[in-house]
């Protein structure tokens, strides 16, 4: 009777206690976090492209950010080879390349004289099923991602990545996002990988927008503008005339950045992106602005034309998500930056009476080879140089320090070179003065880079290609960052703020841990509740 009686008090005792709330999303702050994060990268973003063509901008996309959000014109990749690689790598994982492992887009396997692809994983297969694609995948990535550590949080977040270029797309979405697509110009379609996709589908988000796509191969794309631009050289207009699908600049023209609108935001509807109070990730880059920059050099009239078509992409992609968010606008946190910036092409440079050259790299590992076969005799099987890759030069692995100094030494012979220093030279500390030796820190990794690596002059490049950012140069290295929403207090801050430092302050927003190596600070200054 008594264990009856005890079971009655403790069925009612248990009927008269609320069950327990679902936990909210996690918050250091007294406000909630965003539901949506968008980290927008705009590839080959020079810190002086919102500036310098400010006046052309809208009161929304490029113009809406850069007014209401917290603005630092100078941001920074503290490193010495600016490329797209190690760029994306640093914003997402909040590490230096020394550390996350992307030192370049290409290093030179030595023991097989092989390239290596910095986003290549032969153990994958291409999504869909391509005789002719490669296998990509974070593999060579160390370090977690913010994505990654918003998982690892335990929150039933999502994470999707996009960009035209694949090694944009992978090293931003990281080892845990959700889906990670990246873009087949000629088969105009979306493509990922078996390690993002093992059952080898596609999710069915991307099938309107493959159909969109198929609906407009052969379209004629036409890009012009008058002459007389805003810029203040090369101001000449253009007529471009493309078919999508059927040739790959087509996307270097507005549809570009048009294209990764579309799929953004597909994938944020297909993903159900922002629907809950959990927080979810969206990382987005252009990728058209680099090849352009590429082809045509950051004075030419084209780069602000394209400025203004990514204004317009922006604005569209803004407006899309706060429609599918609630709460809209105020729900939502934005960033934009660049994974690098962009040298001026040595031809105009040379007009501007600035000294200036090329280097033509196909040549270096040739002479490099007969300079080293004159000094020391015949070479192993495979020769004495393995490769030369992006500004690193790889020897064969029989070769000791005096081949490594000797390479060096005829390196620094060549009137492009500023500096060449071996693996020796970085474990002894003979570095280029500072703040270069600090750069060379921050993007060394032994098993990766070269065994000799060199420093160009200013406005100094390789021989093919109007303008390129190999370098740690004011003009390779600062790029725009903008955050604008909730959290941010509107302003230009002309704080310094490194790029490592994105990771680590979406992380305090987002009220998670930041990501295992990242490496920067909090922008408290930024902030509309500065921690304490």
């Amino acid at each position: 009777m008594r264990v009856a009686l005890t079971a009655v008090i403790t069925a009612l005792l248990l009927a008269a206690t609320p069950a327990p709330a679902l936990a909210g999303p996690a918050r250091f702050g007294p406000e909630p976090p965003p539901r949506l994060v968008v980290v927008l990268v705009v590839d080959q973003l020079r810190a002086d492209y919102l500036g310098r063509f400010r006046d052309r901008l809208g009161d929304d996309g490029l113009g809406e950010l850069v007014t209401r959000g917290a603005y630092y014109p100078y941001a920074e990749y503290d490193i010495i080879q600016a490329m797209t690689g190690p760029g994306h790598a640093t914003l997402a994982t909040g590490a230096w390349p020394a550390h996350h492992g992307i030192v370049l887009n290409y290093w030179v396997d030595p023991a097989t004289g092989d390239r290596v692809y910095c986003v290549q994983d032969p153990t994958v297969a291409p999504v869909p099923a391509d005789p002719k694609g490669k296998g990509r995948s974070p593999r060579n990535l160390r370090a977690p991602t913010l994505g990654d550590a918003l998982k690892n949080s335990g929150q039933p977040a999502r994470v999707v990545a996009l960009a035209l270029k694949d090694r944009a797309a992978v090293l931003m979405g990281g080892h845990r996002a959700d889906d990670v697509v990246w873009f087949d110009d000629l088969a105009l379609r979306w493509t990922t990988s078996t390690f993002y996709r093992p059952d080898a589908a596609l999710l069915p988000w991307l099938e309107p927008v493959h159909a969109a796509l198929a609906a407009r191969r052969g379209e004629v794309i036409e890009w012009t503008a008058k002459p007389r631009g805003t810029g203040p050289d090369h101001t000449d207009g253009f007529a471009i005339r493309q078919r999508l699908g059927l040739d790959r600049d087509a996307v270097e023209t507005p549809a570009g950045p048009h294209l990764v609108v579309d799929a953004a935001l597909a994938a944020a509807a297909g993903h159900r992106l922002g629907a809950d109070a959990t927080p979810d990730i969206l990382w987005v880059s252009f990728s058209s602005f680099d090849r352009v920059g590429h082809d045509v050099g950051p004075n030419h009239r084209r780069m602000e034309e394209m400025l203004l078509a990514l204004d317009a992409e922006i604005a569209r992609l803004i407006d899309g998500l706060a429609a599918q968010v609630d709460g809209g606008r105020d729900a939502i946190t934005i960033v934009l930056t660049g994974d690098h910036g962009v040298g001026a092409t040595p031809e105009y440079a040379l007009r501007h009476k600035l000294p200036a050259g090329r280097l033509d790299f196909d040549a270096v590992p040739k002479d490099a080879e007969a300079e080293l076969v004159r000094r020391f005799g015949n070479a192993p099987a495979g020769g004495w140089v393995r490769g030369f890759s992006e500004l690193d030069l790889y020897l064969h692995p029989d070769a000791g320090p005096e081949h490594r100094a000797a390479a060096a030494e005829w390196l620094r012979t060549l009137p492009p070179v500023r500096y060449a220093y071996t693996r020796e030279d970085i474990a002894a500390r003979r570095l280029p003065p500072a703040p270069l030796d600090r750069r060379i820190d921050h993007q060394h990794d032994p098993t990766r880079n070269g065994d000799v690596r060199i420093v160009l002059r200013p406005y100094h490049i390789y021989a093919h290609g109007a303008a390129s950012h190999l370098t740690g140069y004011t003009y390779d290295r600062l790029v725009p960052l903008v955050m604008m929403g909730r959290p941010f207090r509107p302003g230009v801050y002309p704080q310094r703020a490194q790029i490592i430092d994105v990771a680590p302050t979406l992380s305090f927003v987002l009220g998670i841990q930041p990501p295992a190596m990242a490496e920067g600070r909090v922008l408290h200054e930024a902030l509309r509740v500065t921690p304490r």
